[in-house]
């Protein structure tokens, strides 16, 4: 006998798992549509050699509170740790050499990671007059306004690098860091905005945390609690006056699924397929979304030491600094596994993303040299490659407008979208979107939208 359940999500990730959770908590049924074997999207893990591999994020940030709803929706708060303050020092490399970075503005004098001419775009910058433009700026654009070149093509170009896998020219800022602009218009600057953010009380649950048993717990445990079918492919949409119908292969068999509403929570080029025949110009839109590629070359030091890293979470690089890769997270500092030393190195994005498709041993070639710059020390060996062609979203200019389009689209039909690209592309983007695609179904629902 067929389900026939209130909502149906199509995408089992991080966005799509928030939507089923948020409706089944309002005490509707769902059914969730995975293509994969397992729920978590990109936030998964892998076994290789005996030891497991995190393919997606290791840790979040604290103070993001949709992610502890998700947590408290999976019954797995009681699993988060903090990363000890001790391990979260940030390194950035600047003529090749690492650099320890201090995100607060009152070490900002001392700040080895710093030139002095960063140190004094960044001091006066509070006394810059508040001019926001009347265009949609990108990040290169509104630190050269606001700070300066050094700034802009320094510090900004090397932390965006590790955070986009892209420049700040290509990155709009109210859609990437909407922070900037906010901080400029309500504290006049961006200096004032920190200092005043620092100045606040304290969330007890700032800084990084991470998962008992890795991050790939969500997926894990959102399988075991949510009614989900996994390899199963949805190959056309269809609306009805009653609602909408699938038409899916499970496991090689096909189905035909009804509810009264769909939530699309995959990829955007996925999402595309599923809407072009009724919705093309909503698919050309969610195409012309750019995304930057990425491999995560997880290795490990065959001696203790040998690779003579510094404690600490792990280091930049700009895309630009003559570096192979983009930077890397020292994983044996901060992961609660007792499995020794660990490492993940980021190599691609859009200024080299040839280097994404590298050989391994190319990737150790390209990684030992860094090394060797750095530090002077071995990577050992290579444990295994995760390879994410569309592995960030780059939230160019336009991308809001783009997104608010989508939204308008979308809105005369018993559907709604979901996924990272509908905020800035980071993890608690994804969760962001998938919670307000539930509210936006439920509102549907309520209003008679939804028969």
């Amino acid at each position: 006998m067929q389900p026939n359940p209130t909502f149906l999500i199509v995408g089992g990730g991080l966005a799509g798992m928030a939507c089923n959770l948020k409706l089944r908590a309002a005490g509707h049924s769902t059914l969730l549509l995975e293509s994969q074997k397992n729920l978590g999207g990109k936030v998964g893990l892998k076994e290789e050699g005996g030891l497991s591999f995190e393919t997606g994020p290791t840790m979040f940030t604290g103070s993001r509170a949709v992610v502890w709803e998700l947590l408290e929706l999976l019954k797995l708060e009681g699993e988060a740790f903090p990363i000890p303050r001790e391990v979260t020092l940030r390194y950035v490399v600047r003529k090749g050499r690492m650099r320890p970075l201090q995100p607060s503005p009152f070490f900002l004098a001392r700040c080895l990671a710093l030139s002095w001419k960063e140190k004094w775009e960044i001091a006066t910058e509070a006394f810059r007059k508040a001019s926001p433009p009347g265009t949609e700026e990108s990040v290169e654009a509104f630190c050269l306004r606001r700070f300066g070149p050094h700034v802009a093509h320094g510090v900004v170009s090397t932390m965006l690098s590790g955070i986009f896998a892209t420049t700040p020219a290509k990155l709009s800022v109210e859609a990437a860091l909407p922070i900037l602009p906010q901080w400029e218009k309500e504290a006049g600057s961006v200096l004032k905005g920190v200092i005043r953010q620092a100045k606040q009380a304290q969330n007890p649950r700032n800084g990084l945390w991470s998962l008992r048993g890795g991050m790939a717990q969500l997926g894990l445990v959102a399988q075991q609690q949510l009614p989900c079918w996994t390899n199963t492919e949805v190959e056309e949409v269809s609306f009805q006056n009653d609602g909408c119908m699938l038409r899916v292969l499970r496991e090689g068999q096909p189905q035909t699924l009804w509810a009264k509403a769909l939530c699309i929570a995959t990829e955007a080029d996925a999402a595309a397929q599923l809407v072009e025949p009724f919705l093309p110009d909503a698919a050309q839109s969610l195409r012309s979304f750019s995304h930057a590629p990425l491999a995560m070359v997880h290795w490990a030091e065959n001696r203790p030491k040998e690779s003579r890293l510094p404690g600490g979470i792990g280091f930049l690089a700009s895309a630009h600094s003559g570096m192979f890769s983009l930077g890397t997270l020292f994983l044996g500092n901060y992961l609660q596994e007792g499995r020794g030393p660990r490492f993940v190195s980021f190599v691609g994005g859009t200024e080299f993303p040839e280097r994404a498709e590298a050989s391994e041993a190319q990737m150790h070639a390209g990684l030992q040299a860094d090394l060797r710059q750095l530090t002077g020390g071995n990577m050992g060996r290579i444990c295994y490659i995760q390879r994410w062609p569309k592995a960030i979203g780059i939230p160019g200019i336009g991308h809001l407008q783009k997104i608010k389009t989508l939204h308008a689209q979308t809105g005369p039909f018993p559907l709604v979208l979901a996924g990272s690209y509908c905020g800035a592309s980071a993890m608690h983007d994804a969760i962001q979107s998938g919670f307000g695609a539930a509210e936006v179904l439920l509102q549907k629902l309520a209003s008679g939208g939804l028969r």
